[in-house]
Protein backbone atom coordinates (compact mmCIF):
# COMPACT_ATOMS: atom_id res chain seq x y z
CA UNK A 1 0.00 0.00 0.00
CA UNK A 2 1.32 3.08 -1.35
CA UNK A 3 0.66 5.87 1.42
CA UNK A 4 2.35 8.63 -0.73
CA UNK A 5 0.21 8.02 -3.32
CA UNK A 6 -2.22 11.44 -3.98
CA UNK A 7 -5.66 9.39 -4.70
CA UNK A 8 -5.45 7.34 -1.94
CA UNK A 9 -9.06 7.21 0.28
CA UNK A 10 -8.96 6.31 3.59
CA UNK A 11 -12.19 5.34 5.45
CA UNK A 12 -11.92 6.73 8.61
CA UNK A 13 -15.79 6.14 9.97
CA UNK A 14 -14.93 3.30 11.98
CA UNK A 15 -11.85 2.33 14.48
CA UNK A 16 -9.02 0.67 12.48
CA UNK A 17 -10.00 -2.80 12.05
CA UNK A 18 -13.53 -2.33 12.69
CA UNK A 19 -16.38 -2.66 10.56
CA UNK A 20 -20.00 -1.11 10.45
CA UNK A 21 -21.24 -4.05 11.81
CA UNK A 22 -18.66 -3.85 14.65
CA UNK A 23 -16.89 -7.00 13.65
CA UNK A 24 -13.02 -7.06 13.68
CA UNK A 25 -10.60 -9.03 12.00
CA UNK A 26 -7.76 -7.44 13.51
CA UNK A 27 -7.08 -5.23 16.54
CA UNK A 28 -4.87 -2.00 16.23
CA UNK A 29 -4.96 -0.09 19.73
CA UNK A 30 -3.05 2.51 21.56
CA UNK A 31 -2.57 3.48 24.71
CA UNK A 32 -5.07 5.03 26.48
CA UNK A 33 -5.30 8.14 28.47
CA UNK A 34 -4.46 7.05 31.77
CA UNK A 35 -4.20 3.17 31.38
CA UNK A 36 -5.56 0.25 29.13
CA UNK A 37 -5.75 0.49 25.68
CA UNK A 38 -8.44 2.55 22.96
CA UNK A 39 -8.99 1.50 19.53
CA UNK A 40 -7.39 4.44 17.45
CA UNK A 41 -9.18 5.33 13.29
CA UNK A 42 -7.75 4.13 10.22
CA UNK A 43 -4.09 5.67 9.12
CA UNK A 44 -4.33 8.74 7.47
CA UNK A 45 -1.52 10.78 5.82
CA UNK A 46 -1.79 14.60 6.64
CA UNK A 47 0.66 17.35 5.33
CA UNK A 48 2.41 18.25 9.03
CA UNK A 49 4.47 20.92 10.57
CA UNK A 50 6.88 21.02 13.50
CA UNK A 51 6.13 23.31 16.54
CA UNK A 52 8.95 22.38 18.95
CA UNK A 53 8.20 25.30 21.55
CA UNK A 54 4.48 24.10 21.71
CA UNK A 55 3.06 23.17 25.61
CA UNK A 56 3.13 19.53 25.58
CA UNK A 57 -0.57 18.76 25.53
CA UNK A 58 -0.91 20.86 22.49
CA UNK A 59 1.46 18.90 20.51
CA UNK A 60 4.80 19.21 18.95
CA UNK A 61 3.30 18.60 15.22
CA UNK A 62 0.45 20.27 13.89
CA UNK A 63 -1.73 20.48 10.79
CA UNK A 64 -0.20 22.64 8.22
CA UNK A 65 -2.05 25.79 6.75
CA UNK A 66 -1.73 25.91 2.77
CA UNK A 67 0.57 29.38 3.60
CA UNK A 68 2.92 27.12 6.05
CA UNK A 69 6.80 26.36 5.18
CA UNK A 70 8.88 23.70 6.14
CA UNK A 71 5.60 21.04 6.31
CA UNK A 72 6.21 17.51 5.69
CA UNK A 73 3.56 14.33 5.20
CA UNK A 74 3.18 12.32 7.99
CA UNK A 75 0.96 9.45 8.83
CA UNK A 76 -1.86 10.00 12.03
CA UNK A 77 -2.87 7.13 14.10
CA UNK A 78 -5.27 8.92 16.03
CA UNK A 79 -7.04 7.81 18.82
CA UNK A 80 -11.04 7.10 18.80
CA UNK A 81 -12.77 9.70 20.71
CA UNK A 82 -15.62 8.10 23.28
CA UNK A 83 -18.19 10.07 24.62
CA UNK A 84 -18.81 8.32 27.95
Amino acid sequence: MDLSSPSLALDTRFPAGMTASGKSDKVELTNGLKSGFENIYNPEVVELKHEPENFYHHGEFQVANKNDNNTFQGVILQRFLRDD
